[in-house]
């Protein structure tokens, strides 16, 4: 599991940059509402990064405190693959991360670049 604080950094995160060359990703949680950059460009960043990369689609899950009526469907008309809205129950965030990564079970790690 890779951190960054904002949706910007996230993007030098990606297998593209040379600080994760060789780190694939099962799943991307982008909060909504980030600094510097909005989940909603961040997620078309991503991709269109994807695209010229010529990668397959990394499932991008929007997590937002934002919960109207309408906000899942804007999420997933910027081209994210599900919504969960915050706070965040453990079990619906696993049902989801099981069914976009496709059951991929892994010893977690987690660092910060």
């Amino acid at each position: 599991m890779l951190v960054a604080s904002a949706s910007a950094a996230a993007l030098f995160k990606l297998p593209e940059s040379s600080s994760c060359a060789n780190e694939l990703f099962d799943v991307i949680l982008m909060d909504v509402q980030m600094p510097l950059m909005n989940g909603f460009d961040a997620t078309g960043a991503i991709i269109e990064l994807e695209k010229s990369a010529g990668r397959a689609h990394t499932p991008i899950v929007a997590m937002t405190a934002n919960a109207l009526k309408g906000d899942r469907e804007r999420c997933l008309e910027a081209g994210m693959d599900d919504y969960i809205a915050k706070l965040i129950r453990a079990e619906e965030l696993f049902q989801i991360i099981e069914r976009l990564a496709g059951n991929v079970v892994k010893e977690p790690t987690t660092r910060s670049v």
